[in-house]
């Protein structure tokens, strides 16, 4: 019962902040990043032993490539950078911490926790048509660490009908596997 209420509350939270963050930056092209097996190179994490998850977490190397775009986006006057992944609530803080060890300034109310890959697409519905210039960047895949790739392809389909931009899982990976030059 308890359990229920606080993610209900923290859901709710997390909704409502994505709205005024992304209402507050209406003039600005919104850009939507998934964290993990997007910015972080997560899944090999995911096979080894930590004495927290707070010290996994934080352990998650970042993709070089990817991280000097968002540099790039975050340093950009036109654009407005948001932080949207599936995590425990109760990762928020160590999320965003993550972050700026990784040389990334973002404020703590750009890091946005949802439940499930499927309350991203219900965020994202809840800024468009009203918000029009989006790209959301996110692997929306699993299972990486048992070496069989899996789709949320329900999920996926359903951006497919949203008015922005999907930047999708080959793409992230044929960019973050790319040597910097």
């Amino acid at each position: 019962m308890i359990r229920g209420v606080f993610n209900f509350v923290c859901g709710y939270f997390f909704l409502i902040l994505f709205r005024i963050k992304s209402k507050l930056n209406d003039d600005k092209h919104l850009y939507v990043f998934d964290i993990d097996n997007t910015i972080g190179d997560t899944y090999p994490t995911l096979n080894q032993k930590y004495a927290t998850e707070k010290e996994r977490l934080l352990s998650i190397p970042v993709f070089p490539r990817i991280k000097n775009l968002l540099s790039g986006l975050l340093k950009s006057r036109s654009r407005k950078v948001i932080f949207l992944t599936s995590r425990s609530y109760l990762t928020w803080a160590v999320t965003h911490q993550w972050i700026k060890n990784n040389g990334l300034e973002v404020s703590l109310t750009d890091v946005i926790i949802v439940s499930s890959p499927g309350q991203k697409i219900e965020f994202l519905s809840k800024i468009l048509p009203r918000k029009r210039d989006v790209t959301f960047i996110d692997d929306l895949s699993w299972n990486h660490e048992k070496g069989d790739v899996k789709f949320y392809s329900s999920e996926i389909e359903l951006i497919s009908g949203l008015p922005l931009r999907y930047v999708g899982y080959n793409t992230i990976k044929r960019f973050n596997s790319k040597t910097k030059k």
